[in-house]
Formats: structure tokens, sequence, C-alpha cells
């Protein structure tokens, strides 16, 4: 993962949440759009996230989203090498 992707990729999950203030949440955004290894992280996340709603028909809980985005993150570092 580049190191200037690193604090965006920490905001992904409040993102999806609905949770950053407009100033941060706009600026994250500026960012995706630049992005294509952010964007895509985002892509994965948010289907992961679908897909267990899907198949539980509960939302994921929190320490399932900590995993996916540890996941995710292991994957963009490998992908970098």
């Amino acid at each position: 993962m580049r190191k200037e992707c690193r604090p965006y990729f920490a905001l992904l999950s409040d993102y999806l949440d609905g949770e950053l203030n407009p100033e941060i949440r706009r600026d994250l955004e500026a960012h995706l759009e630049n992005c294509p290894a952010c964007s895509q992280c985002l892509r994965s996340l948010k289907r992961s996230i679908e897909l267990y709603h899907e198949a539980s028909g509960q939302e994921a809980p929190p320490e399932v989203v900590a995993r996916l985005k540890s996941a995710l993150k292991e994957c963009m570092e490998r992908s970098e090498e």
C-alpha cells in the first residue's frame, strides 16, 4: 500500500457507514477519484459486506468488518511489492 493511501484506507469503513464529517468525506472522495487501488479496496469492502448481509440477513458485526479490512490491507500490500 502506498504511504499516502494509509490514512485514507483507515477511513473506508466509516465512509461506508456514513460516519465521516463532510470535510473528511470530500477529501476521501477526491482521493478515491484519483487512486484506483483505494477505489478497488472500497468496492471490495462494500461487496464483502453486502455478501455477508445477503448470506446472513444481518448487518456485518464490527469485528467482521475489521477482519475484512485487514485482509484487504494485506492484499494491497502484497500487490505493491
